[in-house]
């Protein structure tokens, strides 16, 4: 049985420690597929929060660590779980400023 889809990655989205602040801020541009992984990384000295509304905390991550989200693991057809298309990602420090490192966050797709 053949797939039409094809796995692909978009462009990183990364933020150096500098640029990090105690306020919710944009990480690069919306998506422009709809994703089934996306790795949310935290290479800096301090904690950082991701949100996915630019409003709410929804993940906090220590310093040196990630996390990896397979939101459609094992599916094949596509109408099913997917992050959308146009996801916006935010990061902030969790009140203290990083001094070190970046943050970025891999998005991965499946499109035709």
């Amino acid at each position: 049985m053949a797939y039409p889809q094809r796995f692909r990655a978009e462009a990183i989205r990364e933020v150096a420690f500098g640029a990090v602040t105690a306020l919710l801020a944009a990480v690069g541009n919306p998506t422009t597929n709809p994703g089934r992984l996306v790795r949310f990384v935290n290479d800096t000295d301090a904690d950082i929060y991701f949100s996915l509304d630019g409003a709410n905390n929804h993940f906090r991550l220590p310093p040196n660590s990630f996390v990896l989200y397979d939101v459609s693991t094992n599916q094949t057809k596509k109408e099913n779980y997917l992050i959308p298309e146009g996801q916006v990602f935010y990061i902030a420090h969790t009140g203290v400023a990083p001094t070190t490192g970046n943050c970025w966050i891999e998005f991965l797709t499946a499109t035709a």
